[in-house]
């Protein structure tokens, strides 16, 4: 395609260096938007109502989890069939990392 190497590489080079230019210049806002990642825990403890998964399950395992490096929040739920969704929200450390770099 090229006859002369030293002109492709020469292109080459101006295309890489424009492409970094612009990828360290453009604005947060046209990041695109990212859900938190999302750690999902259940747990089953049958005949047990609402209020008693909610005391011996889930807040021993929300005092344990909280304080975790890069956590938003945490969601709970418990059914009164005896079962518990504990939901935790994380952010992402790349995007953390990447904006430093900005």
């Amino acid at each position: 395609f090229y006859s002369s190497s030293g002109f492709f590489y020469c292109n080459f080079y101006i295309i890489v260096i424009a492409g970094l230019i612009c990828a360290f210049n453009l604005p947060i806002e046209q990041y695109p938007k990212l859900v938190p990642t999302q750690v999902v825990m259940s747990a089953n403890y049958p005949g047990a109502s609402a209020e008693t998964i909610s005391t011996n399950v889930a807040s021993i395992l929300e005092n344990s989890i909280n304080g975790v490096e890069d956590m938003i929040y945490i969601q709970t739920s418990t059914t009164s069939s005896g079962t518990m969704n504990l939901s935790i929200f994380l952010t992402m450390r790349q995007i953390r990392i990447w904006r430093l770099l900005m």
